[in-house]
């Protein structure tokens, strides 16, 4: 059995304003160039936020209620963004809840957006008590955006539901459902992402089918992008048709929460895009990606070498990924700016498709995981038969997460590894037998673990390496540093807190000739630099806090002059360097 500690997957938050900046986080803002209808809903409830009327000594809450797909959160972004409302209140903050709820995460999640120091305490009582002195002598308005759980004078609270069962749990004093688009706002959503650039009056027999089709979405704003991001690319009038026409309207099955429209999206995509579609049911729903995170796990998963192009995997796996997010299967974070997710619904197809190969777990999902189960994501206490698992175990924001199983080198045909954001800061023994393992973003290591990491020869991507245990041996650092040689495709380089008096010979330019950035970050006892100016390829070196440095002499350029040192240097950097006292260049170089 594959033992996991307890963890917990925390809703993501993001960031706050404040009335004096009058500048609005990244995280909700949203272009309202491409909104259709909504403008009567949007001034009834800036008109319930803006009024004086409350009939009770509670904060009031507004719920605003609808089915997935029907536009909840990008509606709220627009009253959330409304500069009347930015007046109103002196702070506000948007914490996206999502369908794991746990009260303790929320809370922190609150805490942390309003820019709360005691955002890390673990005790519910105590966050609370932080959270009644945060808020109070505000006026506040908070948006808890997708809240599931059925479980649990002059500020605000809006909530984004699918069920009215967790409004009136709440004692919501204002409930608001959110219609269906109206027609003619849908056939503008749908035709302005069909046609694009093109003139709709050009096209009456498209327009036509478009109409026929628009009708069939039932007023969803999702279906009617992801159909009309499909079409536009088939755009002739036998797609339309088939699109029209199509059995999946009627289909049902199983999957009767899947909308057809979005079922239809994901028929009508290349092959190639499917698998890397359905590859992302792994991730939990509200979860954020990164663009080449998520490439680095189609390239190791061999779904980036289906297509003989001229073209590298990297730069497939862009287009893949851009196309996706050209056909509304991923969407920009509202959180991150940088980062990527998916709709909950969108969410729910990818699971669909992908069937029993992926799944998320839980503890009231065990039974979900049988003999064809390659990948897992987990985000709660659950114990896996090891025979089951096979290429993928997600362990995203288990926080309370210490440790990995001590057997879990006997899952030999593990490919991907992913703690981050865990609570993990130690191996378990015999990791180096795991020679399959392609993607591995952090290790934490001490003097016995070096051997296993070196086993490990298929890494991909970016790998953190951690020391456990603090100590002022600048022989075991250097010792340690010498056995983490990396191999020569290495690119980039960051080295923080290192101890040892010198580097090891594998920082020179026969051993790392691709390397192409280096950041040295604080170090006590280091009095030397290795030759990086004999790195052919390095566009950018960084050196902060190395308090051993007085002098800088013809090593570091390199003692070979038949070399230009720094040949490809763009940025170079040295910060809080407090002993350094003289740098000696290298004669007949500047």
């Amino acid at each position: 059995m594959l033992g996991l500690r307890k963890g917990i997957f925390a809703g993501n938050e993001v960031g706050v304003s404040w009335k004096q900046s009058q500048q609005l986080p990244t995280t909700s803002l949203v272009d309202e160039s491409s909104i259709c209808g909504r403008e009567e809903e949007k001034e009834e409830i800036i008109k319930i936020l803006l009024s004086d009327n409350v009939t009770c000594n509670q904060v009031p809450i507004i719920s605003i209620v609808g089915m997935g797909g029907m536009g909840k959160t990008t509606f709220t972004q627009l009253v959330y963004n409304d500069q009347r409302v930015l007046d109103q209140f002196d702070l506000i903050a948007w914490v996206y809840v999502s369908q794991d709820f746990d009260v303790v995460a929320v809370t922190r999640a609150i805490l942390k957006a309003l820019g709360s120091k005691g955002a890390e305490e673990k005790d519910l009582n105590l966050l609370q008590l932080q959270l009644k002195q945060t808020l109070m002598g505000n006026r506040f308005l908070l948006v808890l955006d997708d809240v599931w759980n059925e479980d649990y004078a002059r500020s605000r609270i809006i909530i984004t539901i699918r069920n009215e069962k967790v409004a009136l749990i709440m004692n919501s004093s204002h409930l608001y459902h959110l219609k269906p688009l109206e027609k003619e706002d849908c056939w503008k959503l749908f035709s302005d992402v069909a046609f694009h650039d093109k003139d709709a009056t050009k096209y009456p027999y498209l327009v036509s089918i478009g109409n026929k089709i628009v009708d069939k979405c039932g007023g969803l704003p999702l279906a009617l992008k992801a159909l009309g991001n499909i079409l536009r690319v088939k755009f002739s009038q036998h797609e339309w048709v088939k699109i029209l026409e199509s059995d999946m309207w009627h289909l049902f099955d199983n999957d009767a929460n899947i909308n057809p429209a979005l079922r239809l999206s994901y028929h009508n995509l290349p092959s190639y895009l499917k698998h890397c579609f359905a590859h992302c049911s792994i991730f939990p729903k509200g979860y954020e990606f990164d663009r080449d995170q998520l490439i680095q796990l189609w390239m190791a998963e061999g779904l980036l070498s289906c297509c003989q192009i001229n073209m590298s995997e990297d730069e497939l796996g862009t287009e893949f990924f851009n196309d996706l997010v050209a056909r509304s299967f991923f969407q920009q974070s509202r959180h991150r700016a940088s980062c990527f997710t998916m709709h909950d619904l969108l969410n729910d197809l990818a699971k669909s498709v992908s069937g029993e190969f992926c799944s998320q777990i839980s503890d009231s999902l065990e039974k979900n995981i049988t003999k064809r189960t390659c990948h897992i994501s987990w985000s709660h206490k659950i114990n896996i038969d090891d025979k089951f698992l096979e290429h993928t175990l997600l362990l995203l924001w288990c926080y309370h997460l210490v440790e990995l199983p001590i057997d879990l080198h006997k899952l030999v045909n593990l490919r991907h590894l992913d703690m981050r954001m865990s609570g993990i800061n130690k191996m378990p023994n015999h990791i180096g037998r795991l020679k399959h393992l392609r993607t591995l973003n952090s290790f934490f290591i001490n003097k016995h673990d070096v051997k296993e990491l070196g086993n490990l020869n298929n890494l991909q991507g970016t790998l953190s390496i951690f020391r456990c245990n603090e100590n002022e041996d600048s022989i075991l650092e250097r010792q340690v540093l010498e056995a983490l040689q990396p191999n020569g495709n290495l690119k980039k380089l960051s080295v923080l807190r290192y101890d040892g008096t010198s580097f090891p010979g594998w920082f020179g330019a026969s051993h790392l000739p691709n390397l192409v950035s280096i950041a040295l970050t604080e170090s006590k006892f280091c009095f030397v630099l290795p030759p990086f100016g004999q790195l052919p390829s390095l566009k950018e070196l960084s050196i902060s806090c190395f308090y051993g440095i007085e002098v800088i002499g013809p090593e570091f350029c390199g003692n070979d002059s038949s070399n230009i040192p720094f040949r490809s240097l763009e940025i170079l950097k040295f910060e809080e360097m407090s002993a350094w006292k003289e740098w000696c260049s290298f004669e007949g170089h500047s």
